[in-house]
């Protein structure tokens, strides 16, 4: 997981930490930045740790160019933190969750701004926690943290501007999560931001990004399988009295018969060829 400092941040889809490639520290600047492949239709979890808490910290969540919630964590505790959801009313939320870009061909929106599509960033920030006010549900507490419903419909980018975009830091369906109280807080100091680039894996790979799986080896076909010695050798014959292993012995016994008397043919046939012809000298023969 990428780390700065004392912060150690991921991005978790189904509880498992997704693989992060390039990844780069700008320490004077403090940025550091990554990619990571994206899916659609999977929610995912901003997630961090503070390894040496010595002042209250506070991370702000921003998709795709918005800040969509905060995360506060308290002097002396090294506890996880994380952000997964925007909240839109005092009972209500929405899950992050990777979702399609939305494209067109409609000239009208080739100047959309695209320079934040495809970031999850971070920004750690030390600040002082006050205590916290309750929530009494009027319509004052949701407009001090601007508590709306957000169009799930996303940014609309035309086709030349994309630049590999295929997918949108979106939300999903509302479900309920009371808030009972919030947090105040001064916020004085930035101490470093994250950002995950996120795109399909297959389009990281298409960009040398991610290397691509090796190719799998074909296998020769064959038409017929040979066995080989050993495995013959290794065979058992099983022998039993059924009457058809006799008839079995008895023909065996006349192909060896056969066989025998093939051989004994060719052994005199040899001999036959290989005897020494006579030479005839001046009507003499030379028996020697």
């Amino acid at each position: 997981m990428p780390a700065y400092g004392s912060f150690d941040v991921k991005i978790t889809v189904d509880d498992a930490a997704l693989p992060e490639y390039d990844l780069n520290i700008n320490v004077n600047e403090r940025i550091v930045s990554c990619w990571i492949p994206s899916e659609t239709g999977k929610p995912f979890t901003v997630r961090w740790k503070n390894l040496s808490p010595v002042t209250d910290t506070v991370g702000l969540v921003y998709l795709d160019g918005k800040c969509t919630g905060s995360k506060s964590s308290e002097k002396g505790r090294r506890d996880k933190v994380e952000r997964s959801y925007i909240r839109i009313s005092q009972d209500m939320v929405r899950p992050y969750t990777f979702s399609t870009l939305t494209l067109t061909d409609d000239d009208a929106h080739l100047d959309n701004p695209v320079n934040d599509l495809g970031e999850i960033r971070l920004v750690l920030s030390r600040c002082v926690i006050l205590p916290p006010y309750p929530i009494t549900g009027s319509q004052s507490d949701a407009e001090r943290h601007n508590w709306r419903d957000i169009d799930r419909s996303g940014p609309v980018v035309h086709e030349r501007s994309k630049k590999g975009l295929v997918h949108q830091a979106g939300f999903g369906d509302q479900y309920s999560r009371p808030a009972h109280s919030i947090s105040v807080l001064d916020r004085y100091e930035d101490l470093v931001t994250f950002v995950f680039k996120y795109r399909p894996l297959d389009v990281l790979q298409a960009h040398g990004i991610v290397p691509k799986p090796p190719s799998p080896k074909r296998k020769a076909k064959s038409t017929g399988q040979k066995r080989k010695a050993r495995d013959l050798e290794s065979e058992v014959l099983e022998i039993s009295d059924d009457p058809s292993d006799k008839e079995d012995d008895q023909r065996l016994k006349a192909l060896e018969a056969g066989a025998e008397i093939q051989q004994i043919k060719t052994r005199r046939k040899k001999q036959i060829k290989t005897e020494p012809k006579p030479v005839v000298f001046d009507g003499v023969i030379d028996l020697t």
